[in-house]
């Protein structure tokens, strides 16, 4: 699973992102108990954000989405998006709204009202093959890749 990071800018401030860490995600399930019960990898992806405003009052958002509809496979194999959950999280986000959600192609909101600051790290988990729904038990063989798409937001 490879990471990507973008920005979209609505207004002259301060904001910029470092990505610290996590961006290549080895999904490897080697064991009868990881294809049951899935592997967490717990704050493996690590953002830093500084946002601020010369004036008034602003936040931002972080967005993240799959770049295919599914995850695929070298041998033809596929495998649900949603067989992904990612986790954010970010002790310096008061008063924000953090969602946990499974990855889509589609735009996924993972936090709202993210707020003014410096150095404000965020840690992404992901979860595979943990939902019961989403168990990869008895799933075809293969080696499995998607990519996930990150980017911020900011209002002012």
């Amino acid at each position: 699973m490879m990471i990507f990071a973008g920005l979209n800018l609505y207004s002259q401030v301060t904001f910029n992102y470092t990505i610290k860490g996590g961006r290549n995600v080895d999904l490897i399930f080697n064991s009868l108990k990881k294809l049951n019960d899935g592997i967490t990898y717990s704050n493996f992806t690590k953002f830093t954000v500084n946002y601020d405003l010369a004036s008034g009052t602003g936040y931002w958002k972080l967005y993240c989405k799959a770049n295919t509809a599914n995850i695929e496979g070298e041998d033809g194999n596929s495998l649900s998006l949603a067989t992904i959950e990612i986790k954010p999280s970010c002790a310096l986000c008061s008063g924000a709204t953090l969602y946990n959600e499974k990855l889509s192609s589609s735009d996924v909101l993972l936090i709202e009202n993210g707020p003014e600051g410096s150095n404000i790290d965020i840690s992404i988990t992901y979860e595979v093959g943990v939902d019961d729904t989403y168990k990869l038990f008895l799933k075809n063989p293969d080696n499995y890749f998607v990519d996930i798409i990150f980017w911020f937001e900011y209002n002012n």
